[in-house]
């Protein structure tokens, strides 16, 4: 035996010798018992004593050595018996099975006559052995159960919505984990079969209408939705029965989340506005998507952000030969890295690199691209906080409008087949830096794709919710301070989408593009901020005005009560997908004049005029001025 197999044996001895010896001693222990039942104490004269018990001590070693073995056979000793199922019992049945059927078939063949166990002695110490070794087994079950059973009334309650597989799951995680502080009371599940019937021994007790009579009769403070593959429209309905209650809305995480590995079925978080979003779910085409992707060299400008990542993760998942990062921010390129890796190895071949440098920075972009050679560039760096950028002009200038025309151009150059340029609604109509820069961004790769054999198209959308600088999560930060939450005013309005929302729709724009096209996403209703911070309040189990205040502080330097998404000049054609639309214009302006007067604007560092020539160079007929003071921006 190799030094390592006798290593390997030692190790199996220590970690199973102590279970294999229980379960022999229970195997003899049963079949002693049985014999005793069998014969009963005191009915044997001295010699039917002494023959019997002569030949049951011989028989000990083999019975203890045939339950152990069967117990190996089946591999009863490498399973965790704190989650067995059905699967686990079969194997015990099997395993006691096979050993008792060894132990028969020896006694009936080697002792013809005078068997020193009758076959009564048998099928009873066969059931005594199977009971037993059930029992160890679930031992550790039971003791938690009656121990959650003890102390639950000093643990928060919680109503279960959703009896089916992942809220058994859940009620058994809570049940088991004496430290999470939850204890399920009882179920609430449409299905008219499951009523009346009990989960871990927790109660199905009522509909998804009888939330508010469950949590008052079981005084629940929390209720958790156990639904992963619920639409927007479910999680809603449960919401709103639940939102007058002043309990805790938690839920699991989306099915989407669980298949990508992101989160388990039981991990529980705080229900999010995205959950809520009238939206329906988004597809593509991945085949179009990946005809342009698929074996190709990719590079993600601002990867480190809340799009770029976003367009990292969901670009790997249609296996690029290789993937460029490319960010200023290099924890965030290296953490993004990693996670990339993580997901992808070993099954796929996509190489990921990481670069850090400025957009801005021609030296380095070039640099960049004439080692790496991508075949598609997703320009998604820049600076997008409104009112910083006011304060600032000189930066959002150098990243969102040299580095878009840096980045671009050096694309032209160097034979990139594909350039998609993340934009947004703020370009349209700008009164403030932030949508002036984005809108000369889009000039930029509109005048370019007139002169380059590269496919140039830039993709414009709304607000995203949970990404860096958006008041989501501004207001849960408000809210776990206790309050309040601010809001600039009462009547602005915002168009909201999710992140990988979002960058689904980008990548499949650009499988439509040809050349100088700017899509539109359909980005549905605008919503009211105030209501968006109401119910964020409500989903914590809080009160507007009792428990958190919501308070106005007015519109901040540059932003306007309303976003819109075409301007009176443009109209929209429709494409292939319903929620992408193509922008029609009536002509642009050059946007090289502008960026070269900026150009020299910038090395004067005068902030003011800097501002003030960028806002006139992207003023749209009508003026900016009306439009952005019918809209109720702040002006400086």
């Amino acid at each position: 035996m190799s030094q390592l197999s006798a290593a390997r044996v030692a190790r199996g001895a220590r970690r199973y010798g102590p279970r294999m010896l229980l379960d022999g001693g229970l195997a003899v222990v049963c079949y002693a018992g049985a014999s005793l039942l069998r014969f009963g104490i005191g009915r044997l004269d001295a010699d039917e004593t002494a023959f019997y018990s002569e030949w049951f001590a011989v028989a000990m070693p083999f019975i203890a050595a045939a339950y152990v073995l069967g117990a190996l056979a089946h591999n009863l000793y490498r399973r965790d018996w704190r989650y067995a199922a059905v699967p686990d019992v079969v194997a015990i049945v099997a395993a006691v099975s096979s050993a008792s059927l060894a132990v028969l078939v020896v006694d009936l063949v080697a002792f013809p006559r005078g068997r020193p166990l009758p076959l009564s002695a048998v099928v009873t110490g066969s059931a005594l052995v199977l009971l037993a070794f059930i029992a160890v087994r679930f031992l550790g079950r039971l003791r938690r159960f009656l121990v959650s059973g003890l102390f639950a009334r000093g643990r928060t309650g919680v109503v279960i919505v959703g009896a089916g597989q992942t809220g058994q799951l859940l009620a058994n995680e809570m049940i088991r984990h004496a430290e999470w502080d939850y204890q399920p009371v009882c179920f609430a599940d449409d299905d008219p079969t499951k009523q009346g019937t009990r989960i871990h021994g927790v109660p199905v007790r009522g509909t998804i209408a009888d939330i508010p009579t469950l949590v008052a009769a079981y005084r629940a403070p929390v209720v958790a939705l156990a639904v992963p593959s619920a639409s927007s429209a479910q999680v809603r309905r449960i919401v709103e029965v639940c939102q007058p209650l002043a309990v805790r809305v938690l839920t699991v995480p989306g099915m989407h989340n669980i298949l990508r590995g992101d989160a388990r079925a039981t991990d529980l978080r705080e229900v999010r506005i995205e959950d809520l979003l009238d939206r329906d779910p988004v597809s593509v085409d991945l085949d179009a998507c990946r005809g342009y992707v698929a074996n190709r060299t990719i590079l993600v400008t601002g990867a480190a952000g809340s799009i770029g990542s976003e367009l990292c993760r969901q670009v790997a998942a249609l296996r690029p030969a290789k993937l460029v990062l490319f960010d200023n921010n290099e924890s965030g390129v290296y953490d993004l890295a990693l996670a990339l890796n993580g997901l992808n190895a070993p099954a796929s071949a996509t190489e990921v690199v990481q670069c850090v440098g400025s957009a801005f920075d021609e030296r380095k972009v070039d640099a960049i691209f004439a080692r790496h050679r991508p075949d598609v560039v997703f320009h998604a760096a820049a600076y997008k906080h409104v009112p910083l950028m006011e304060e600032y002009p000189e930066e959002a200038i150098r990243t969102n409008v040299l580095g878009t025309w840096t980045v671009s151009h050096a694309a032209s150059r160097h034979g990139v087949e594909r350039f998609v340029l993340v934009s947004t609604d703020k370009a349209v109509n700008p009164c403030n830096v932030m949508g002036a820069t984005k809108r000369l961004a889009e000039l930029t790769i509109k005048e370019l794709a007139t002169a380059s054999e590269t496919v140039f198209c830039a993709v414009r959308f709304g607000n995203v919710l949970g990404s860096r600088g958006s008041v989501v999560p501004v207001f849960n930060h408000q809210i776990e301070r206790g309050g309040p939450i601010t809001v600039t005013h009462p009547d602005v309005t915002r168009y909201f989408m999710t992140i990988p929302e979002a960058v689904r729709l980008i990548i499949q724009a650009g499988s439509f593009a040809r050349g100088g096209e700017v899509f539109v996403l359909d980005m549905g209703e605008q919503i009211r901020i105030i209501d968006l911070a109401a119910k964020m309040i409500r989903f914590r189990g809080l009160r507007v005005g009792d428990d958190i205040e919501i308070t106005f502080t007015g519109l901040r330097p540059g932003e306007k009560l309303a976003e819109e998404l075409v301007t009176g000049a443009e109209s929209v054609t429709a494409t292939s997908h319903p929620k992408i639309m193509r922008l029609r214009d009536g002509g642009t302006s050059p946007a090289a004049p502008i960026v070269e007067r900026l150009r020299d604007l910038l090395a004067d560092g005068d902030a003011a005029e800097l501002r003030d020539a960028l806002l006139d160079a992207v003023a749209e007929p009508p003026p900016c001025e009306p439009i952005c003071a019918a809209n109720g921006v702040a002006h400086r």
